[in-house]
């Protein structure tokens, strides 16, 4: 290859690359709607909503430095643009508030928290749940602890309500507990996954539910979301089979969505719903069921808020809702080593009618 030929591949290459740099932040807009409009309709949508994004942001350095090798440091606002699209909408980052103002009524404090079974042992659940200071818990996957767990905390907390997918202890009276239909599907009738309370708080009472919507995690093949996905390194994963098993799946939890979305809304009481939600950021199917309500971390949260998988988290499954009869003054994330998932701890006051 003569020189001048050599001259030319290289000059092609670096103006692609300068056109794939500039391009990045517009591909990532366009991947946050892709999965923001269409994870409930696609199923390659539905694999992208639970893989994690912060490797979107190791081209962005790279691209800074091309541009300051060849001497286009006008580009690199293309770069800022991209990592903003990268850590807002698709890794849902939240700028820490102002410290809000607590009124003279005392806040509740409600706790929710999947235990995963309480395989990391009933006493130190119960020993996080009462350095907390929870007035109300709101547990998932409790079944196997549930009965440790009364007896531990049954002191602190003299009101317990255990249901199918639910287990709630409050230190304020239970008064009212209200079943829901079950869904009809193609293959069989399915539980909505989620249990409504009333709770007869001092400032007034309030519908509380606990929810949990079917998990991904069968379909997607994924051992705690800690490997690739099986769709995506086993060649038969892409099957008809798994796509179909996936897609039914992804219905499902849009069904138990809707059923809880549905019952909240038609309260004439306060709401609050808490729980495992099985739907990260960008999650379309949970902000056209449940996009009204005050999301706890998004008001009173910083960061990240990511919850699950304990160990190395990178998606917010885990949530506390409310409301406008509510405010939120605090929310936080804690409970590590306890769970494949972290708690949320969040304060409300009320504030009387929206």
């Amino acid at each position: 290859m003569s020189g001048r030929a050599a001259r030319a591949v290289v000059s092609s290459l670096r103006s692609g690359f300068i056109v794939l740099a500039c391009s990045y932040p517009f591909v990532l807009a366009a991947l946050a709607c892709f999965i923001r409009y269409f994870d409930a309709n696609l199923w390659l949508a539905a694999v992208a909503l639970y893989l994690p994004r912060f490797p979107l942001l190791f081209p962005i350095p790279v691209f800074v430095a091309l541009f300051l090798f060849v001497g286009r440091r006008k580009l690199v606002w293309t770069q800022a643009l991209a990592l903003a699209v990268v850590l807002f909408p698709l890794m849902g980052l939240t700028v820490p508030s102002y410290p809000r103002k607590v009124e003279a009524a005392p806040p509740i404090r409600i706790l929710s928290f999947n235990i995963d079974s309480g395989y990391a042992g009933p006493e130190r659940i119960a020993a996080a749940i009462e350095r907390s200071g929870a007035d109300i818990v709101v547990l998932q996957e409790s079944r196997r602890a549930s009965q440790a767990l009364e007896e531990l905390l049954g002191k602190r907390y003299p009101h317990v309500q255990q249901k199918p997918y639910s287990l709630v202890f409050s230190r304020f009276p239970i008064v009212e507990v209200s079943e829901h239909e079950k869904l009809t599907t193609p293959a069989r009738r399915r539980s909505g996954r989620f249990q409504r309370h009333v709770i007869a708080a001092p400032t007034g009472p309030f519908a509380l539910y606990n929810v949990h919507p079917i998990s991904p995690r069968g379909t997607l093949s994924v051992r705690r979301f800690r490997t690739v996905l099986h769709v995506l390194r086993n060649p038969t994963g892409l099957s008809t089979e798994n796509i179909r098993d996936l897609e039914q799946n992804v219905e499902l939890r849009r069904q138990q969505m809707e059923a809880v979305a549905n019952m909240a809304r038609g309260e004439t009481l306060p709401v609050i719903l808490a729980g495992d939600f099985n739907l990260p950021e960008l999650s379309g199917v949970f902000e056209t069921n449940l996009g009204d309500f005050q999301d706890g971390f998004q008001i009173a949260g910083s960061g990240f808020g990511y919850t699950f998988p304990a160990e190395l988290p990178w998606m917010r499954l885990d949530r506390i809702l409310a409301s406008h009869h509510f405010r939120f003054v605090t929310f936080s994330v804690n409970c590590e080593g306890l769970s494949d998932h972290r708690c949320v701890t969040a304060s409300l006051e009320r504030t009387g009618e929206p």
